[in-house]
């Protein structure tokens, strides 16, 4: 008899310690940011490398390197980012501008909320949410796009400066360089 006790005590204590026991959950959660490159307008005769910031705002985790780039039109990730908790995650990625003048870069800037939750199994989950800095509205992707114009051959060696409103300089007139003829030919 105090064989079934003890069995039976020492079955419900392995119940307790089972049911008690937490069922392990994944601990971090990983994200990755695509960008996307459109180069719009003439056809460069060299690509450009353009370069993409990723920048957090407070604490937000980062992935090993902020900042990714992609030669001509296409699309490029950044590595992957970390999550061990559940929290909104804040950014802001933007092109840093290149220095070529025939390029018009997009000066957009993406705002990023990274929501991490954790899910019925316990599970943490990453749901990205974006949109453009200055607009209501979310967007579902990180795209820049820059516009080429190759050189006019009547194109000046500077850019113009559409918001310059100083009228353009005119030449000065020159006297005619024919010479009079006054009948004196002594010397």
């Amino acid at each position: 008899m105090r064989r079934t006790r003890l069995s039976a005590a020492l079955a419900v204590l392995l119940v307790l310690l089972l049911w008690l026991t937490p069922v392990s959950a994944a601990a971090s959660v990983q994200l990755q940011l695509e960008v996307e490159k459109t180069l719009i307008g003439d056809k460069p005769a060299s690509q450009e490398t353009f370069t993409f910031l990723l920048e957090p705002v407070g604490d937000a985790p980062m992935p090993e390197e902020n900042t990714v780039t992609i030669t001509g039109s296409g699309k490029v990730t950044f590595p992957p980012i970390t999550y061990d908790a559940p929290e909104d995650y804040h950014y802001t990625l933007r092109e840093l501008p290149g220095e070529t003048w025939s390029y018009t870069y997009d000066d957009t800037v993406y705002l990023l909320t990274v929501q991490v939750t954790t899910d019925d199994s316990g599970n943490l989950t990453a749901t990205l949410y974006l949109s453009q800095e200055g607009s209501d509205g979310k967007t579902d992707k990180i795209a820049f796009i820059n516009r080429y114009r190759a050189p006019r051959p009547d194109t000046p060696e500077e850019p113009v400066d559409p918001d310059d409103t100083t009228p353009p300089v005119e030449p000065e007139p020159q006297p005619p360089t024919d010479s009079v003829d006054t009948g004196d030919e002594s010397f």
